[in-house]
């Protein structure tokens, strides 16, 4: 039987950065972030959580902008780097004492927002206004965003001072509201079923499970909801779930066993993905190693082709120890099934 340990800080210090990135973000929040099941339940949670931190600096949108659909800097500098110390040391004051480096700040800043350009312009622009002024013109940033980009180039370390102000300041709030839902919390943790929770994991078609670890750490948000994230590193594995990770599991399932014919006939639009998939059927699970043997392709060709068919959840994966096996989502070709029956009738 696995043991299971519950951590706290990086639950807490994820819904700290969720309260600015839902702020500077909050429309990409109410379309990409909701339980759709319950959509005016969390719309109207998601615009109570903006209206109660409304009052944060604009001039720290460069730290909490979530560009291209993926992460905000915060998240990809200053948070997911830290994962080895999740389980030990790490904590707020993990992460303020890291932006007391202004000048490792700004080159990442420059990294974030520019990463198609090399490290010698990037480099260059750390000095030189003008040349970091022409990448911001440039850009195809709102102008929203770019008006905050030449403030904070300009002089940024009074910004970067600001935001260790303001986490700070938050850091305060917040762990009063922890303190107020300590039964919540100590709730979460009584009720936790590692078996449910990793055959939900299982049915999300494109997430590894903590088989082969001894040690499941878990790590709850009570204010970031919806929150379904785990990190796996070659020794630990850790769930960090929001306070209603229960039923974003129940919709993200149902979401992804209800196809869409116009992204199943895309995913096999391709005879390469039609070839894998009929290795799968032979086989049953098959690594992408087994893909490189016995069709020839590249390991980065192989999983080119598989991560289109995990989107479109013809694909599922499991993790066996560090090694993904790949099968194929049986439910959802039943689904397929059922859907094209109707036009047999």
């Amino acid at each position: 039987m696995k043991d299971v340990k519950f951590i706290t800080e990086p639950g807490y210090v994820y819904d700290l950065l969720f309260l600015f990135a839902v702020h500077f973000n909050k429309e990409y929040f109410l379309v990409n972030m909701i339980n759709y099941d319950q959509s005016a339940e969390d719309t109207e949670y998601l615009n109570r959580v903006y209206l109660e931190h409304e009052s944060i600096p604009e001039d720290l949108l460069p730290f909490f902008y979530i560009r291209d659909g993926a992460k905000c800097f915060m998240t990809e500098h200053y948070f997911d780097p830290y994962e080895p110390l999740f389980t030990t040391t790490f904590s707020l004051a993990t992460i303020q004492d890291a932006l007391r480096d202004y000048d490792e700040v700004v080159s990442r800043v420059l990294k974030f927002y520019f990463r198609d350009r090399d490290e010698k312009t990037l480099a260059g622009c750390k000095n030189s206004i003008a040349d970091v002024s022409r990448l911001i013109k440039e850009s195809n940033y709102s102008d929203r965003v770019k008006s905050s980009l030449y403030g904070f180039f300009i002089d940024p370390i009074p910004a970067i001072q600001k935001l260790s102000y303001e986490l700070m300041t938050r850091d305060i709030l917040l762990s009063q509201q922890y303190e107020k839902n300590f039964r919540r919390l100590s709730d979460l943790q009584q009720q936790f079923d590692l078996e449910k929770t990793t055959n939900n994991l299982k049915e999300c078609t494109s997430r590894c499970s903590p088989e082969g670890f001894d040690v499941v750490y878990v790590t709850f948000c009570l204010v970031n909801k919806n929150c379904i994230k785990e990190y796996i590193s070659k020794d630990q594995f850790i769930f960090m779930l929001g306070s209603d990770y229960n039923n974003t599991f129940d919709f993200i399932i149902f979401r992804n066993n209800t196809p869409e014919l116009d992204k199943f006939g895309n995913a096999l639009a391709e005879k390469n993905r039609v070839e894998i998939l009929e290795l799968l059927r032979r086989k049953g699970e098959i690594t992408i190693r087994d893909i490189e043997q016995e069709l020839g392709f590249t390991g980065t060709n192989a999983y080119y082709h598989l991560s289109l068919m995990i989107k479109a959840n013809i694909v599922k994966t499991r993790n066996q120890g560090r090694t993904i096996l790949y099968s194929i989502n049986k439910r959802y070709f039943d689904a397929i099934r059922g859907m094209l029956s109707k036009y047999a009738e």
